[in-house]
């Protein structure tokens, strides 16, 4: 179960998957030794037992064993490591683009307001020319209103004569 696990973990990595393999066969050969000294120890005893295990072979794969471990986790480090940096690039871009993006805003926002404060005082603008407009205009129409007046009132002058010779005519 465990080297299925270990096995999983380490599917993209052939280098891995290799030294995987062989400390499972080591760990197979040290599981068969410890079944054969037990058996000799069953069947002929303690001292076959004990001149199996001082041939050394046991401690032979377990010494094989053990130089296979630093190489695995040498590897796991220095993939580590890979990843890490990948990691820190990809945040480093990632900052850089959020800066980009935070700076374009900045530009666009000041590209609007500068828009919104030359139509605000170009408004302005031509708010005062039509108030200058419409005081002219008023002042020219009162202008109008007098001159109507003064026009009405000196042609009725002129009517009345003519109403009052038409008066003494008839």
């Amino acid at each position: 179960e465990y080297q299925a696990f270990l096995g999983n973990l380490t599917k993209d990595n052939p280098i891995q998957q290799k030294q995987l393999r062989l400390v499972d066969s080591l760990i197979e050969k040290r599981l068969t030794l410890i079944k054969h000294s037990i058996e000799l120890r069953k069947e002929k005893g303690y001292a076959a037992a004990a001149d199996f295990v001082l041939t050394r072979q046991g401690k032979r794969i377990m010494d094989e064993l053990r130089a296979q471990i630093p190489k695995l986790r040498d590897e796991e480090m220095r993939l580590l490591q890979i990843w890490q940096e990948k990691k820190y690039a990809d945040t480093a871009t990632l900052i850089r683009w959020l800066i980009i993006g935070g700076l374009f805003s900045l530009i666009i926002l000041i590209l609007v307001f500068i828009t919104l404060r030359l139509n605000n005082s170009r408004l302005r603008r031509i708010d005062k020319e039509l108030f200058k407009l419409n005081q002219e205009l008023l002042s020219s129409n009162k202008e109008l209103e007098q001159f109507a007046y003064i026009a009405s009132h000196d042609l009725q002058e002129p009517l009345r004569m003519v109403n009052s010779f038409t008066q003494l005519l008839g």
